[in-house]
């Protein structure tokens, strides 16, 4: 018998990094997304409610990048104002503090290699239906595994897009 170590293929160990990486990172995603589905419509005070800080008009292409550009900078300000928990952009400066906060905590655990990688994420299309839009994978240029998979539905409110988390 030899007790010599067993030889892994090359590359190996970069893939179970990477794996790693990717499993962190949708976890992350994952989480923002229950996180801030809890917190949508908190403070709401009826259908004429406007969002509490709107992204400016624009596309389902800038408000994902937005979205993930901002998580990448670790400003969970701005990534908080451009997601549509349940469909309604949030209502109360209540709902978005709450948000900031939780969504500060999450990233404060995270590899900032990872997340500065979000910061150079662009978007390249969307399918827009309406006042809907989905941004698939194949619209996303420079992303990370995880969020190279992902798959953003928008809502358009007020004539700004929305991230449905």
């Amino acid at each position: 018998m030899s007790t010599a170590r067993p030889r892994h293929r090359d590359g190996a160990f970069p893939r179970a990094v990477a794996l790693t990486v990717a499993l962190v990172a949708g976890l992350v995603l994952a989480a923002a997304a229950s996180l801030t589905s809890s917190l949508g419509s908190i403070g709401a005070t009826g259908s004429h409610a406007r969002a509490v800080a709107a992204p400016a008009q624009g596309s389902p292409e800038r408000s994902v990048e937005t979205l993930l550009r901002a998580l990448g900078d670790g400003d969970v300000e701005r990534a908080c104002t451009v997601t549509a928990p349940d469909g309604l952009p949030m209502r109360s400066e209540r709902a978005l503090s709450r948000c900031q906060h939780a969504l500060g905590r999450m990233l404060d655990g995270l590899d900032p290699r990872l997340l500065r990688s979000y910061r150079h994420i662009d978007v390249h299309g969307a399918v827009i239906s309406g006042d809907s839009a989905t941004v698939e994978p194949r619209h996303l240029a420079d992303a990370p595994v995880a969020v190279g998979n992902a798959t953003f539905v928008l809502v358009q409110v007020g004539g700004a897009w929305f991230v449905v988390v």
